[in-house]
């Protein structure tokens, strides 16, 4: 159970700061990327261009080393040995002359890797030992880019850690204004709902006391009028207080029967959805719940509320209760299907031209949250909209 707004908050928050956190993370992780790519292949043309700067080097020194050589069989004993390096020979026709490897040779590319090594193609003039190509065969840079490879993934997961954690504070710090604003408004609503206290209280017992049979049709009239009004005020100042002292008392669970709650509370309501000339129709089977009574009164006021609200003149509101299940329909105007998703948020309006504060349905899911109650609905334009509560009673 929340202990303070700030839970409440956070989910306000949430969608804000997953947006701007998968922003920051993606956009920044994809150019450390992109920086790394760069990184990589510019190590990569430095080695190359290092490897082959040491094969011509050699390819210089083995040349020098047989340059005065006047028969092949002194080319072993005399050429400039590397043990980083090993050597070919071939003649005018590309017949191997001397060699201490067996792989074929790809003449036309001067330098190139194939499988593990790298191969560097000299042509040169030595004519008295009939020697025309000379190849020098060394192995690739995998090695020496492994290290380039684990410095990369240090750095990128150091990188990604600060990333992340940047990202937190950075959103944190940006969506300030907004707890701010959102810790104003919950002020507010606690005001206003204290100020709501005496008269709401006042006007109800005023209303109370009144003998209705004793009045003409017209003052019957007003004083109906007056009732309903003041039970929407009652609906609101409810909601308020729900949400200003939302977890600061205890609960008081028990097992209740639903369709005996659901009846008290349409019979609540009948005079507000007589004013639109909303029909009720239940079919109630035996139904229990284990929960605080006041929480389910809230719970099912709010869905009722909504369904005379959004309904349209002369129509229905179906309820159904089963096993373990609760169905709220209205033959409404209902809810575009991008913004199901968003009717639970708190201060979350779907149609303005209805008012309100936009907070009962956020203090249904709030409460089915707490009750671990499956909540959901149903909804097409022009149609209307169902709110389903499932549960398992313990």
């Amino acid at each position: 159970m929340p202990e303070d707004k700030d839970i409440c908050l956070l989910q306000v928050e949430k969608k804000s700061f997953i947006q701007f956190v998968l922003l920051y993370v993606v956009s920044t992780t994809l150019f450390l990327i992109a920086m790394s790519i760069v990184y990589y292949n510019y190590q990569t043309n430095i080695f190359l261009e290092n490897k082959r700067t040491s094969m011509q080097i050699y390819s210089e020194k083995i040349v020098n080393s047989i340059y005065d050589l006047k028969r092949i069989e002194e080319i072993e004993l005399y050429y400039a040995e590397d043990k980083r390096f090993e050597v070919a020979m071939f003649d005018s026709k590309k017949k191997q002359v001397f060699s201490t490897f067996n792989a074929k040779v790809n003449f036309k590319k001067s330098f190139y890797q194939s499988g593990e090594y790298l191969y560097y193609m000299d042509k040169i003039e030595l004519d008295n030992l009939n020697i025309k190509y000379l190849v020098i065969r060394g192995y690739s840079i995998e090695t020496e880019l492994e290290g380039v490879k684990t410095h990369l993934y240090v750095i990128m997961t150091a990188s990604f850690v600060f990333i992340i954690v940047l990202a937190y504070f950075l959103s944190k710090m940006f969506l300030r204004p907004i707890r701010n604003y959102i810790s104003k408004l919950d002020d507010f609503i606690k005001d206003t709902t204290h100020e709501l206290n005496t008269p709401l209280a006042a006007i109800t017992m005023s209303i109370e006391t009144i003998d209705k049979g004793a009045l003409d049709p017209k003052t019957l009239r007003k004083i109906v009028r007056i009732d309903n009004a003041a039970k929407t005020i009652s609906s609101l100042y409810q909601d308020l207080s729900f949400m200003a002292l939302y977890g600061k008392n205890p609960n008081k669970d028990t097992i209740i029967e639903l369709d005996k709650t659901v009846t008290e509370r349409i019979e609540y309501f009948e005079p507000l959805a007589d004013v639109k000339n909303i029909k009720f129709e239940t079919t109630l089977e035996g139904s229990k719940i284990f929960i605080d009574k006041n929480k389910l009164r809230i719970l099912i006021d709010n869905l009722i509320s909504n369904a005379i609200k959004y309904n349209k003149n002369s129509g229905k509101i179906k309820i159904t209760t089963k096993a373990n299940e609760l169905i709220i329909e209205d033959e409404g105007k209902g809810i575009p299907k991008e913004k199901i998703k968003d009717i639970f948020a708190r201060y979350s309006r779907f149609d303005d031209a209805s008012g309100g504060f936009g907070i009962g349905l956020s203090i249904v899911k709030m409460i089915c949250d707490e009750y671990k109650i499956h909540l959901s609905v149903e909804s097409e334009l022009g149609r209307g909209t169902k709110f389903e509560l499932k549960w398992n009673l313990t």
